[in-house]
């Protein structure tokens, strides 16, 4: 027997820049069932970040990868508009807002 649940409205999901975005409820459900709050996930293909996003509704950190740096900005853009929180790049302490317009003309900052 197949058992299939709604995942409801798309919300934030609605619009998406990454070809294969899934909705939030597609990774919270696995991070529910296969981890409790407090513990770490990972997700070695991050993407547009659904993963960060649904380990924040969980509880959850989320150690995440992603090769591509637009994904990487998409993905950052999503978690700070969810958490409403700055995101900080580790060594300097600069936060998103500051590194991103040189990330835009492909001055190979990192995040």
């Amino acid at each position: 027997m197949l058992t299939l649940k709604p995942l409801g409205e798309r919300g934030q999901d609605a619009a998406t820049i990454h070809g294969t975005q899934k909705p939030v409820a597609c990774m919270r459900r696995p991070i529910e069932n296969s981890s409790s709050a407090g513990q770490a996930v990972y997700e070695p293909f991050c993407g547009s970040g659904t993963t960060l996003i649904a380990a924040e509704m969980t509880g959850r950190a989320c150690h995440a990868l992603e090769l591509d740096p637009a994904y990487v900005d998409v993905a950052v853009q999503r978690w700070q508009a969810f958490t409403g929180q700055q995101a900080v790049l580790e060594g300097d302490g600069r936060i998103f807002a500051e590194i991103a317009p040189a990330r835009q003309l492909g001055a190979g900052v990192a995040v």
